[in-house]
């Protein structure tokens, strides 16, 4: 093994740890909340309040800032300082200036927003999710410039710090649940999300050094990098609309199935879902899309084919036992994480539901996020925006027709959401195949075939261990939740693994194989 490698495995491993703590955090913010407001008529305002914001965000820039930037950044040469800066300074102004001015609107005309978005809640439970939206809104402005700062430390290497930002204003957020909450409510939790921003800006702010970049007050809008760039932009923003439109046709499903507490659960299991595929799923991906698009920018095609069937591989290696695990030890993990305070056995039965229709959408998230970031890379942004038609058509269909007329409830919710992000991913995979030459071989796919494999026995074996214990994670206490969870878990994964190394699964058994080597 080259330095490289084993620099490269030494900066993904710290990466997933960076990313696996602030995923806890965020899932520890999510518990607080969950215990503090349960499923009332607060934590409806405050998921709708919160939810807009961050999807016209993931909306509008979030992928395109990531998707235009970073590519366009690495077009420079290394020694070409000075090009790198103006073009930054250049891009960070224009979304500093473009989100300012969508800020402001949106504080104006929160209630018009609300109405159109979540038409079906209550006038008290809309008068104050229109005041938290009016606090929330500016973070959008912060999000902006974060993202843009994170393009600029990946590309230069460092990703530890991009990793770890969340789990600081996830700090942040906890801190406040432990001793504000009581003397300012859901107004106080409102501040504390927008200041959260602000503290991961500050953060990246100091991880930069001057020779990384230096700010300038800069507006030529006729640099030829940031038009390159701007010209990339429509397409890498419809790409990026998939999980954040199905999230709010969802909500708006939500409130119409007139089941209490539909929106707060649905953003509850969301949220575990998050967590539990970004923890899979990005520090891969950004470790990986600065290293393709440098190597789509020297044309070294075996070298980027190379990447991405890693990548993929590894992503899809880890997707599938944790899905597993989900779909069995929903119900220990939703008691063991939520069922406190406010978070009644109720709730935790409507969250557990919805969690576990999610399921299928968790390979989906992981084939739309790793080939997105490949088709990016080329500079394809077209297929990602192919599939995202897709995914958001199905969801819209599904969630009105399995709410509304097959009364299947708040698991209707989760199954549209998961069919959609599924059938996205689906269709890339296809376009992969189809268009990018050498990327694909009969060898990559017997070996997701073994993984899936594995996984499907892995869930088998988890339930049937978990049965044989014999009990009600509803009923139960805490800690025999976690002690059946954590056996069902250990069993699962570990038959998992066995079954990788039978079936000769072509990472899992080559590892094996150089340790039996060795020893």
């Amino acid at each position: 093994m080259t330095n490289k490698k084993k620099r490269s495995g030494v900066v993904v491993a710290f990466m997933i740890l960076a990313m696996i703590i602030s995923k806890l955090l965020g899932m520890l913010r999510g518990v607080l909340l969950a215990s503090a407001y349960g499923i009332t008529e607060e934590a409806t305002a405050f998921s709708a309040a919160s939810r807009i914001p961050l999807s016209f965000f993931d909306i509008v820039f979030a992928s395109a800032i990531l998707g235009c930037f970073i590519p366009v950044y690495n077009s420079f040469s290394k020694d070409d300082e000075k090009g790198r800066n103006e073009f930054t300074s250049i891009y960070l102004n224009f979304m500093l200036v473009l989100t300012g001015l969508i800020s402001l609107v949106g504080i104006v005309f929160a209630p018009q927003l609300l109405d159109l978005i979540a038409p079906d809640m209550l006038p008290e439970t809309a008068l104050l999710s229109a005041r938290l939206l009016r606090i929330m809104f500016p973070l959008i402005v912060f999000a902006a410039a974060s993202y843009t700062l994170v393009g600029v430390l990946q590309s230069n290497g460092k990703f530890i710090a991009p990793a770890f930002i969340s789990a600081v204003s996830n700090l942040l957020v906890i801190v406040y649940f432990l001793f504000f909450d009581k003397s300012f409510g859901v107004t106080g939790l409102a501040f504390s999300y927008t200041l959260g921003w602000i503290v991961q800006l500050l953060t990246l702010v100091f991880s930069l050094s001057k020779k990384e970049y230096s700010y300038k007050l800069l507006l030529d809008f006729k640099n030829k990098a940031f038009i390159k760039a701007l010209k990339l932009t429509p397409l890498i923003i419809m790409g990026s609309w998939l999980a954040p439109v199905c999230m709010l046709a969802s909500m708006r499903a939500a409130l119409s199935t007139g089941i209490e507490g539909a929106v707060p659960s649905f953003e509850y299991s969301v949220n575990l879902f998050t967590v539990i595929t970004g923890i899979t799923t990005y520090g891969i991906c950004n470790y990986i899309f600065p290293e393709l698009s440098s190597l789509a920018s020297s044309d070294d095609n075996d070298g980027f084919n190379n990447t991405c069937r890693s990548g993929l591989s590894a992503s899809i290696l880890m997707t599938v036992p944790i899905s597993a695990c989900v779909l069995v030890l929903a119900p220990y993990a939703v008691c063991v994480i939520y069922m406190r305070g406010s978070f009644d056995v109720y709730a935790a039965k409507q969250v557990t539901l919805i969690l576990r229709s999610l399921v299928p959408g968790m390979i989906g998230f992981t084939l739309t996020e790793v080939l997105s970031r490949i088709f990016y890379a080329q500079k394809q942004p077209k297929y990602p925006v192919l599939s995202v038609v897709l995914g958001i058509t199905v969801n819209v269909i599904l969630s009105y027709t399995l709410c509304t007329v097959s009364g299947f409830g708040l698991g209707a919710l989760g199954l549209s959401y998961s069919a959609a992000i599924l059938g996205a991913g689906l269709l890339m995979l296809i376009l992969a195949f189809v268009k990018i030459k050498g990327f694909f071989d009969l060898k990559l796919i017997i070996n997701f075939g073994k993984i899936i494999i594995s996984g499907i026995i892995s869930s088998i074996v988890m339930h049937l261990t978990v049965t044989l214990l014999g009990s009600n994670p509803f009923e139960s206490g805490f800690f025999i939740n976690v002690l059946h969870a954590g056996i069902g878990a250990v069993v699962g994964i570990a038959v998992y693994f066995i079954c990788l190394i039978v079936l000769k699964e072509a990472y899992v058994f080559d590892i094996f194989r150089k340790v039996l080597k060795k020893r």
